[in-house]
């Protein structure tokens, strides 16, 4: 209900916002976070920056590459969270975004 909540506060309808929920849900089921809260800022920050992709793309690519690479999901979710304006500002499209921040764990 919180994530819901969370949702409808940024301005999506009630039917959206139960969408995007389930959609929290299941990036905090394929990821390491522990809590939907986590989740859900994660990937409100990510659909804030990367507007033309759906979330259901985003959470998609999250999960592919944290399954692929030598990075967890969580850890990509929380480096978009925390970088995905900068990096669409710079126009990095969220393959390109996905890539630096995996990259930057290998090294880092």
């Amino acid at each position: 209900m919180n994530s819901t909540a969370d949702w409808v506060r940024l301005g999506k309808s009630l039917q959206e916002g139960k969408e995007l929920a389930a959609l929290s849900t299941k990036l905090m089921n394929v990821s390491e976070f522990d809590n939907i809260e986590s989740a859900t800022q994660s990937l409100v920050s990510a659909t804030q920056a990367y507007k033309d992709i759906s979330p259901e793309d985003i959470v998609d690519k999250l999960n592919l590459v944290g399954n692929n690479f030598a990075i967890s999901t969580d850890e990509l979710a929380t480096g978009l969270q925390n970088a995905a304006a900068v990096l669409m500002t710079q126009g990095n499209d969220l393959d390109e975004a996905l890539g630096l921040l995996t990259s930057g764990n290998l090294i880092g």
